[in-house]
């Protein structure tokens, strides 16, 4: 069995709590990416959940750390041409991450000019989905199901807000 690049949520995605927020997480996503355009998508973690599952673009993948992702490496130094991803989805990478704005120059470096970026991050038991594009940016604080307060993290890293505010 593949471990995923988050510490220690690997196992906890195994049980019915974790099933449970992955499936919810998987449906937000879906929603997110359903209408967004363009030729080239990228998710960077969390190989489990299939955040492009729904996007219709040609070329859609995985990169992350370690399999089953299609693509692997460290998401601080990403192989993308510049200018050239329509779509990038960061599923809960930048909270467990020691450098997450070096993965955000790194997506913004990669990513088209109109090109769009949905994250998801948790904090608290709740779950914010945010979407860029076209410059805008929108914010999409959801309450996760009562299993996420299982899983919190106030833990990992310190604060997200010194880098949500670059969403």
């Amino acid at each position: 069995r593949s471990k995923m690049s988050i510490p220690g949520c690997d196992d906890w995605l195994q049980t019915p709590q974790g099933k449970y927020i992955l499936e919810w997480e998987q449906a937000r996503f879906d929603q997110m990416v359903a209408d967004i355009f363009g030729f080239n998508a990228v998710q960077i973690g969390l190989p489990q959940c299939d955040c492009l599952r729904a996007n219709r673009m040609p070329l859609r993948f995985v990169y992350d750390s370690s399999m089953p992702a299609g693509a692997i490496g460290d998401a601080h130094h990403l192989p993308l041409a510049g200018n050239s991803v329509d779509l990038v989805v960061l599923p809960h990478v930048l909270e467990f991450s020691a450098d997450p704005h070096q993965i955000l120059r790194e997506v913004e470096r990669g990513r088209r000019a109109a090109g769009g970026v949905a994250a998801a991050y948790g904090e608290a038991a709740a779950v914010a989905m945010v979407s860029v594009a076209d410059g805008e940016v929108a914010t999409s604080p959801v309450r996760a199901p009562r299993a996420s307060r299982i899983w919190s993290t106030e833990s990992n890293r310190g604060s997200l807000s010194s880098w949500r505010s670059r969403l």
